[in-house]
């Protein structure tokens, strides 16, 4: 079987060479489309000149694979056409005659064959086969029990990902070109004591022409690098040892295309490419194996002797010459990395020596934010941004964008709660005040919790929280401070090598309301009712001895109110909030800057400002985004408070009946109960609806008894309006519904398209209905309610039984014909969109 083992070998270096080129290609053959699943693989082999299809054009994917199709591919990978050519005559095999057009490939394979003397040039290759070759191509020559051995080790290497077939199925060209394409992204193995190792060269480094370069620079880390290529110098290599080309003592850098292979991970490297015919790089081997990496932990990493003229790393105990250093994806020197002291504690130190045997000449480090000026970002950072909390510019002068590396990776990914570090990177050994390059390093980390534990060591303070240590860090600009205590529940915001840059200890928020009605306290008299911002009201009970006298003496409806409840759930905190009305001429909103001038002054918004629109009707506060208000045309205020512990910061802003803050929605509901609520003070509409599927309910506000097609008696007897029926409900910002209105046929005024009583029939090619009213869209949400017998249940539309329709000669529909079991309904639809939202099933036909 020596020969057979010789072919699979063959065979499955044909393979690998077949799905080199993973890109690019598909359509060059006119019957392999695009969208095909072997399109890639096929354009891989393609690319590498390995196939060239058949002398019509095609590549004919679906066509078997033969044994002699087979031999061909492996003696092509292997770079032995010109030996078929040579080698083209008599077999040893009785059915291949000296004219086949495989008989030289034949030849030059030398496999075995059957034992009756025949090879069988045209029998088709199983998947099993398939799998067999490519496993031995990669390395793998155990006997494996056929076919499900063979077929499981394939699957756990990654050889039939996107090609699972039964065993004995035959393959066809477009199958193997896939096995074949997966085969070369994977290592080759090899036996180290008679166990599987892997070699750490992929199958695709045998494939193709292949140079050998060391990886000098990228546009990534050198602009001047042109885009889509990467500097590099030949290398040579003697015996095993790898030597770069120099002319008159210096380096010769050339340009190559980067192709499919991210050099950004080779910096530094001799790599071995593998390349297409056009010369485009398909895969990168290392050939570099001494590289040293370590994590600095001072802030004097790096020094320098000036005897000796050599650069030292404290934590490596290892010097270098002024060799080229990649810092955050900024090419530099180690002149310029100790000039600017760059490295500091917690960045990560990678040492390279390209040719393994003359020093490590080469240095990329990260997470180096030395000397650098940090901020606590307040706001997140937009497409329309220049700069970071108008601290740090995101783009040089030429417009830029400066390189974000870290926890994101452009600038528009930074958030409100990032730590940002601006480092600045001496280049061209400039000092460090000329020629440098700005680097963004962000750190994205916080941590909410109880402080357990506070330890001070000279003048280092650690904290644990939720059992990890802290160190605590001094506050930076955007922070609010790092003042801590043993014992205190936060959120803290952390920096680079885990160091607290601002601790919010938790903290009550302020509870603000509205009186709606006012109460002249009494010890006989301790209640009021406070419109609250969530849209609701209640009435509180008043611990009459907590509140101070000149509160309780008076609180009159409209009064701004903030309040605190004991555990009973009874105020036992009430304080007025002064009202400071403004008009909105004096009122100017500044977005870009943050702020509010009232009447001239200039008042900034900071994250913990608090918003509301007042609706003096209503008596409701109604909470809005600064967003919202920074957009609004000056908007006039009702009142407002400073911050206590920030100089001119305002803490709350409460503004006056803004039209433009406050919107409504007009859902269709169908409404399943309405009631009177009744308190000490007032009393108001409570309405059960089913809204998209969901039962709710809504309150009308404080006092309002009548919504329109809906309204109640002061007895809590329905005036007018009927349950179980579909309405259009206007809902405030507050989330209290204002207005109702019944859609039904006696209501001529109602902008919702209706039909009621109607059976229907589905068309569900275009996602529509016909009714008595004709076509109507449905809705993706469309609401299916069984009304019958008071059910009111949420069904799907597979509960509504179809009517039949009657059409006329040309196919149109005409009508429905009421066909006795069928289901009756109402339909409604969205008033915007004309799409049916809501049906309700009365009965049958």
């Amino acid at each position: 079987m020596k020969n057979l083992k010789k072919l699979i070998a063959v065979v499955l270096t044909f393979t690998l060479v077949f799905s080199a080129m993973a890109v690019g290609f598909a359509g060059t053959f006119s019957d392999v489309s695009s969208s095909a699943p072997y399109a890639s693989a096929v354009a891989r082999l393609q690319s590498l000149g390995l196939v060239s299809g058949m002398p019509d054009g095609t590549f004919q994917p679906d066509g078997v694979v033969t044994r002699a199709q087979m031999i061909a591919f492996v003696n092509a990978a292997e770079g032995l056409q010109q030996a078929a050519k040579v080698s083209a005559g008599p077999t040893k095999f009785s059915d291949v005659p000296a004219n086949f057009w495989a008989a030289g490939d034949i030849n030059v394979a030398d496999p075995s064959g059957y034992p009756d003397g025949t090879f069988r040039p045209n029998n088709p290759v199983t998947y099993t086969e398939a799998l067999a070759m490519i496993l031995r191509a990669l390395g793998y020559t155990q006997d494996y029990s056929w076919p499900y051995g063979v077929i499981s080790k394939a699957t756990s290497v990654g050889i039939t990902k996107g090609v699972v077939l039964s065993a004995g199925t035959t393959i066809t060209r477009g199958e193997m070109a896939m096995l074949i394409n997966n085969a070369l992204d994977l290592d080759i193995n090899t036996y180290v004591n008679g166990a599987e190792s892997d070699t750490g060269k992929t199958l695709l480094s045998r494939v193709g022409n292949s140079t050998t370069y060391y990886v000098y620079a990228t546009h990534d880390v050198d602009s001047s690098v042109t885009t889509g290529y990467v500097k590099v110098v030949p290398v040579t290599e003697t015996n095993g040892l790898y030597q770069m080309t120099y002319n008159n003592g210096n380096l010769v850098y050339t340009l190559i295309p980067t192709g499919s292979v991210n050099f950004n991970n080779y910096l530094g490297q001799i790599v071995t490419v593998n390349e297409d015919t056009n010369g485009n790089p398909l895969a990168a081997t290392p050939v570099t194996t001494d590289i040293k990496t370590f994590t600095a932990t001072t802030n004097s990493e790096v020094s320098f002797n000036a005897t000796t003229q050599k650069y030292s790393f404290y934590d490596a105990s290892v010097s270098v010459d002024n060799i080229p250093v990649v810092v955050d994806g900024v090419l530099t020197t180690m002149a310029d990395v100790y000039k600017s002291q760059v490295v500091d504690n917690g960045s990560k130190i990678t040492l390279i020596d390209p040719t393994n045997v003359s020093g490590y000449g080469y240095a990329v480090i990260t997470d180096a934010t030395g000397n650098a000026q940090s901020l606590l970002v307040n706001n997140n950072v937009t497409s329309s941004s220049s700069y970071i909390d108008n601290r740090f510019a995101i783009n040089d002068s030429n417009g830029n964008p400066y390189p974000v590396v870290g926890a994101v990776s452009k600038a528009t990914d930074i958030k409100a709660g990032d730590v940002v570090y601006q480092v600045s990177i001496p280049v061209d050994n400039q000092d460090v005040t000329n020629g440098t390059a700005t680097v963004l390093y962000v750190v994205r980390q916080s941590v909410t919790g109880t402080i357990s534990q506070v330890s001070v060591s000279g003048s280092t303070t650690t904290v644990t929280i939720n059992g990890t240590n802290y160190t605590v860090g001094s506050a930076i600009p955007g922070s609010t401070g790092v003042s801590v205590s043993a014992g205190s529940t936060g959120t803290a915001i952390v920096g680079k090598n885990n160091t607290i840059v601002q601790w919010s200890g938790t903290s009550t928020a302020t509870n603000y309301a509205v009186v709606q009605y006012g109460n002249t306290f009494t010890p006989y008299n301790t209640s009021v009712s406070l419109a609250l911002p969530d849209g609701t009201s209640k009435v509180f009970n008043v611990v009459y001895s907590d509140i101070p006298s000149t509160v309780v003496a008076n609180v009159y409806a409209g009064d701004v109110v903030t309040y605190s409840l004991d555990s009973n759930g009874n105020i036992s905190n009430l304080a007025e909030i002064t009202v400071n009305s403004v008009p909105s001429t004096g009122v100017l909103t500044d977005k870009t800057d943050n702020l509010i001038k009232i009447n001239g002054t200039p008042y900034y918004v900071s994250s913990s400002t608090v918003f509301y629109n007042y609706d003096p009707t209503d008596k409701t506060l109604t909470p809005v985004n600064w967003s919202d208000v920074a957009d609004s045309s000056n908007p006039a205020i009702y009142a407002y408070s400073l911050s206590s512990s920030s100089y001119g910061t305002l803490s709350l802003v409460i503004f006056n009946n803004v039209a433009s803050l406050t919107s409504t929605t007009t859902p269709v509901d169908y409404v399943t109960g309405i009631n009177e609520v009744v308190t000490s003070s007032t009393s108001y509409i409570s309405l059960n609806v089913i809204e998209n599927g969901v039962s709710k309910t809504y309150n009308a506000p404080a006092g309002t008894l009548n919504l329109g097609d809906i309204a109640v008696n002061s007895n809590g007897t329905i005036a007018t309006g009927a349950t179980n029926a579909a309405y259009q409900l206007t809902i405030n910002a507050s989330g209290n519904v204002i207005g109702a209105t019944l859609l039904s046929k006696a209501d001529t005024t109602a902008k919702t398209v209706y039909a009621e009583g109607t059976t229907v029939y589905f068309n569900y090619q275009n996602n529509s209905i016909y009714t008595s009213a004709g076509f109507m869209p449905l809705d993706n949400n469309v609401v299916v309610i069984n009304a019958v017998n008071g059910a009111n249940t949420v069904v799907g539309l597979g509960s509504i039984v179809q009517d039949t329709v009657t059409k006329d000669a040309n196919g149109n529909i005409t009508g429905l014909n009421g066909v006795t079991g069928s289901s009756v309904v109402d339909v409604y639809t969205n008033p915007s969109t004309g799409k049916a939202v809501l049906i309700i099933i009365r009965g049958t036909k």
